[in-house]
């Protein structure tokens, strides 16, 4: 099965998934430990969205709701607060 084939809600709840688990690197040293606890938490959230999807857990709410809830929680509760790295820029505005 391709991507194309998944239905849309399970595409979309994938994509929230994969972009929980997006957590950028600190620009500064001393935030490589809200980095890691912030990494720590977002796969805990990714892997219990998904055991969910597996039936290991029972799942109450649709694809689209867990999409919604996932997204919600990372970006309310486990949001960055660190300044993120930044590629500096090389001449001619190219990064």
């Amino acid at each position: 099965m391709n991507r194309s084939e998944l239905p849309a809600e399970l595409r979309e709840l994938l994509t929230v998934v994969h972009d929980a688990l997006d957590v950028p690197l600190p620009a500064r040293p001393e935030d490589q430990a809200a980095e890691e606890r912030l990494r720590q938490v977002r796969v805990v959230l990714a892997r219990e969205t998904l055991r969910r999807l597996t039936g290991d857990r029972l799942m109450l709410l649709s694809w689209a709701e867990e999409a919604d809830l996932l997204r919600q929680l990372v970006a309310t509760e486990y949001p960055v607060t660190y300044e993120p790295y930044q590629l500096p820029e090389q001449p001619g505005g190219e990064r």
